[in-house]
């Protein structure tokens, strides 16, 4: 190699070193800035899963805090419903056998009754609730009573006076006894 040919190939020999130091470390910052910039990606995807659950479980305390009370309502509508369905089928028995239930109509007419009342029986009740029944009720009750026309009051009778009207109806006598024995009942059925 002459002198020129020496000088190119000792220029691009140089050269070439140096653009291999060039890119190695041009590699070699390629490489740690990947490796800064995975660092940092890493670093934040789990700061946004701890965020996340963080986030998600107040979501679940919040949710399961207002499920709590939506929860009870329901099973309180459930009882309820229950409840109702046993009183419905007290009620439904009631008229099954008819000595005892003229004897119930009779035992509550008779402390309630006064002289004059006019006995106004449901009419689904007349079969029951009649003239001998009348009868019998005035001398259980030693009042003077009269038997009147038949009424649509969902079972029982009336006893209408001159200035008083007193309702024995099936529904209002029933209600009445479910105020007290529905936490009985209650208690029972739920163990409540």
């Amino acid at each position: 190699m002459s002198g020129i040919d020496g000088i190119v190939a000792e220029i691009e020999a140089k050269a070439r070193e140096s653009a291999a130091e060039t890119v190695a470390a041009a590699m070699s910052e390629r490489e740690r800035a990947l490796g800064e910039a995975k660092e940092r990606l890493e670093n934040a995807l789990t700061a946004r899963k701890n965020a996340l659950e963080r986030e998600a479980q107040e979501v679940i305390r919040r949710r399961t805090t207002l499920a709590g009370p939506q929860a009870r309502m329901l099973v309180l509508g459930a009882k309820q419903a229950e409840l109702e369905k046993v009183f419905e089928s007290a009620r439904a028995d009631l008229r099954k056998d008819r000595k005892a239930y003229a004897r119930l109509w009779l035992s509550l007419a008779a402390k309630a009754c006064e002289d004059g009342d006019e006995v106004c029986a449901d009419e689904d009740d007349a079969d029951v609730i009649d003239a001998k029944w009348t009868e019998r009720l005035e001398k259980a009750s030693g009042k003077k009573l009269t038997c009147g026309k038949n009424v649509r009051i969902g079972g029982g009778l009336l006893l209408v006076g001159k200035t008083t009207e007193k309702d024995l109806s099936l529904p209002t006598v029933l209600e009445e006894y479910r105020v007290s024995l529905e936490r009985e009942t209650a208690e029972l059925l739920f163990g409540e």
